[in-house]
């Protein structure tokens, strides 16, 4: 079963959907927002303004994400443009099941 990303607001280009797909993959994963820039190597502060959307992420920080979580096969196209083609298929299932929540709250 196929999931598309981009069906829905998390698809796209923009900062804020980038930030999105950044917040939506990291509580999937149960990470603290302070985690997971530790893990990225970088100021909580700069993380929480990726999220937000007020920063674009560099492709230096969008590297590190795909080197850390080899074990979720993601990649620059989901990250960047919502493209879920080589999202690990239990994953993309968690990702949707948390998105359509948010949607019925």
């Amino acid at each position: 079963m196929a999931y598309e990303l981009n069906d829905h607001p998390y698809g796209g280009r923009s900062a804020i959907a980038v930030g999105q797909r950044l917040k939506l993959m990291r509580q999937a994963l149960g990470m603290k927002q302070r985690e997971f820039a530790r893990m990225l190597e970088i100021a909580p502060n700069s993380y929480s303004q990726l999220e937000n959307g007020r920063n674009h992420p560099s492709i230096d920080i969008l590297w590190r994400i795909i080197d850390k979580l080899p074990q979720h096969n993601i990649d620059m196209n989901w990250l960047m443009a919502g493209e879920p083609g080589g999202l690990r298929h239990d994953f993309a299932v968690l990702l949707k099941s948390m998105y359509d929540h948010r949607l019925t709250l």
